[in-house]
C-alpha cells in the first residue's frame, strides 16, 4: 500500500469523524419546552406563504 493510499484513507476517516461529530452535536438535547412554537418571519411573499403553510400544518397536528 502506497503513502498516497494511506493518506487518502486517513483523510477520509478524519473527515467522517468530523462530519459525525457535527451531526451528533446538532441533534439537540436542548431544554424541552411546552410553550408555543414561535416563527420568525421576513416580509418576503415566498417566506410568508411558507410560514403560513407550516403554521397551518402544526396547528392541525396540535402543536400551536
Amino acid at each position: 500500500m502506497g503513502k498516497g493510499v494511506r493518506f487518502m484513507r486517513a483523510a477520509l476517516l478524519g473527515l467522517l469523524f468530523v462530519a459525525g461529530a457535527f451531526a451528533f452535536g446538532a441533534c439537540g438535547g436542548g431544554a424541552s419546552s411546552d410553550g408555543p412554537i414561535r416563527f420568525g418571519m421576513v416580509d418576503w411573499p415566498e417566506a410568508v406563504a411558507k410560514t403560513n403553510v407550516a403554521a397551518t400544518i402544526l396547528d392541525a397536528l396540535g402543536y400551536l
